[in-house]
């Protein structure tokens, strides 16, 4: 599938992308323009420090100075925590939409890493190996 048809595709259902280990889901929105929300499953919520990862979701969220521009929610009634954020085409095509998911996809998985438990609150995020070179299966 081209990227234009990949483009089109979205308009008429929900498309589900693996990209190497993660699943990136594309929903057709018109706000005015055409975008699209490109969203991601993060992890659940540990029980034992709900509270705390509320607060750290809404601190990173003000301005999405930890998000990169996305925005972290849970489903309602769950502790299931997913990233999203909106993607308008531009001018850059394919080229700018890869750039733009691998900034998505590193966001998501320093959230996901932090969620597992497996990085320390105070360690800073270490830098994933992203580039425009990732295996995209539709």
């Amino acid at each position: 599938m081209t990227f234009l048809e990949l483009l089109e595709t979205v308009k008429d259902e929900d498309v589900t992308l693996d990209i190497d280990e993660s699943q990136v889901t594309l929903h057709y929105l018109r706000l005015g323009r055409e975008c699209m929300m490109v969203t991601t499953y993060l992890g659940e919520v540990p029980e034992e420090a709900f509270g705390k990862w509320c607060c750290d979701m809404m601190k990173a969220n003000h301005l999405f100075q930890g998000t990169a521009g996305a925005t972290i929610s849970l489903v309602p009634g769950t502790h299931r925590a997913f990233l999203q954020r909106l993607w308008q085409p531009h001018d850059d095509g394919e080229e700018g939409f890869l750039s733009y998911l691998a900034v998505f996809l590193k966001t998501a998985l320093e959230w996901k890493v932090r969620l597992s438990g497996t990085s320390s609150d105070n360690e800073p995020m270490q830098e994933p190996i992203l580039d425009n070179n990732f295996i995209i299966r539709v």
